[in-house]
């Protein structure tokens, strides 16, 4: 089992070895598309040109075309020139401008290539809807613990009677114990800051030994579809 912990851990520093350098900016929410407006159409007359909604937290916005289609390509944390190179090639028009424009909406989060940068308490203010599913400690590793997509198998049917489950032959992700644990405080509810904290309490490791790990686990997690990021819900 440790050879196939390491396999994954170098499939993972590959993962994100190249955005970890740079700075990357994620979508904070989730595209919704065409909803349907309640409002009578003339049956004879032109097919309205309906706009796609998106949704952060509680909001439901009403956004245009272009935004929408860098919003779901930013499910997946993307450099500058990416975002560049996308754009052009999807003829979105001025990256640069539409990109600002997100950000000034506050429907992109940049991720600091610096992973000491002050401008990681504007990411970690907003929480973390995940897409995963925990498999808990690695076999015969008792330092690593594994994520599965949501929707991957996770153990052989045959092996749940009569015997220790033999885990599927699934890709999964390994994270250290610590790592894991703030994974699963992340309820889709609570701000990564309250994650931290719960973590820090619960574990009785210190809340800057666990602050000083979001950065990568987020890196991990969003690169690899693992999660997304959506406003904390104000209660």
């Amino acid at each position: 089992m440790q050879s196939y912990v390491s396999e994954m851990e170098e499939q993972m520093e590959q993962s994100v070895g190249d955005i970890s350098a740079l700075d990357t900016y994620v979508a904070v929410g989730v595209g919704l598309g065409v909803l349907d407006d309640g409002v009578d159409r003339d049956p004879e007359g032109p097919e309205p040109f309906a706009s796609p909604w998106f949704r952060q937290g509680k909001r439901f916005l009403q956004i245009d075309w272009l935004s929408y289609v860098l919003l779901s390509a930013l499910a997946v944390p993307m450099d500058r020139s990416s975002i560049d190179a996308f754009c052009a090639g999807a003829d979105l028009g001025d990256s640069g401008e539409l990109l600002k424009d997100l950000l000034d909406a506050n429907l992109v989060a940049m991720l600091p290539a610096d992973d000491e940068s002050p401008a990681w308490s504007e990411v970690t203010r907003l929480k973390v809807v995940s897409h995963a599913s925990g498999l808990g400690q690695a076999p015969n590793d008792k330092e690593h613990y594994l994520l599965i997509a949501a929707g991957q198998r996770a153990v052989e049917p045959s092996s749940v009677q009569g015997g220790p489950p033999v885990f599927a032959k699934t890709e999964a992700i390994a994270l250290g114990g610590l790592d894991y644990f703030l994974w699963t405080t992340f309820d889709g509810v609570r701000s990564i800051d309250e994650c931290i904290e719960a973590t820090s309490t619960q574990t009785g490791r210190s809340g800057d030994e666990i602050r000083a790990r979001v950065p990568a686990l987020l890196r991990l997690l969003l690169g690899n579809l693992y999660a997304a990021l959506d406003a904390a819900w104000e209660r």
